[in-house]
């Protein structure tokens, strides 16, 4: 089955560099409904080179940002949210920067730590993984019975780095698979020994 993971657009978060989680629910800004627009045509290209077509159904984060921009790059798809695919809840560190942070103790030793505790009142990156990659299983799993032939997925930056860290073989690391707004990846996914495994990724 041929599958499609990309990152949503701008919203004012990702313009002040914040850590725009799973419960800031900010819409696209201006920039962001541009950037996707823009990219649409091009991303049908894309997409069609790596045997995708333009979907029917698209499978979304619930977050606004993520259904407004599966409507712009895909008007005519019906939307179906994954409650599964939200992005890290980042606790205390939701909708703030690094520059907003740099004399908070916690996140100075969140980050010390290579971002892999749980955040205050957040998730760790290893909660985060388990629940992205639980939610992405089920999205094929129904999509299988379906009869359908591609999955096409509008979520996060994190939530895409979860699931090619966890499926994508060769393996990479977690941070290697981070895309830019309105950017992701297509990829084949099979099954190996019972379990999913994503090959032949390339950038979308």
């Amino acid at each position: 089955m041929k599958v499609a993971l990309l990152r949503h657009s701008f919203c004012e978060g990702n313009l002040r560099h914040a850590y725009v989680g799973g419960r800031t629910d900010q819409p696209l800004c201006a920039q962001g409904i541009a950037e996707a627009r823009a990219r649409a045509g091009a991303l049908e290209v894309r997409m069609e080179s790596a045997g995708l077509s333009m979907p029917e159904v698209v499978y979304t984060s619930p977050m606004i940002r993520a259904r407004q921009t599966a409507g712009l790059l895909f008007g005519n798809a019906r939307l179906v949210d994954v409650e599964g695919l939200r992005e890290m809840d980042f606790g205390d560190f939701e909708n703030r920067s690094a520059a907003d942070m740099e004399r908070d103790v916690a996140y100075r030793t969140w980050v010390d730590a290579q971002c892999e505790p749980a955040c205050p009142n957040g998730e760790s990156k290893a909660q985060f993984s388990i629940r992205t990659c639980e939610a992405f299983e089920d999205v094929l799993r129904d999509a299988r019975e379906a009869g359908e032939r591609q999955v096409v997925i509008v979520a996060h930056g994190g939530t895409i780095m979860s699931l090619m860290g966890a499926f994508a073989r060769p393996s990479r690391d977690y941070y290697s698979w981070h895309v830019a707004p309105c950017f992701g990846y297509a990829c084949e996914a099979r099954l190996e020994d019972g379990s999913v495994v994503l090959l032949d990724a390339r950038a979308l």
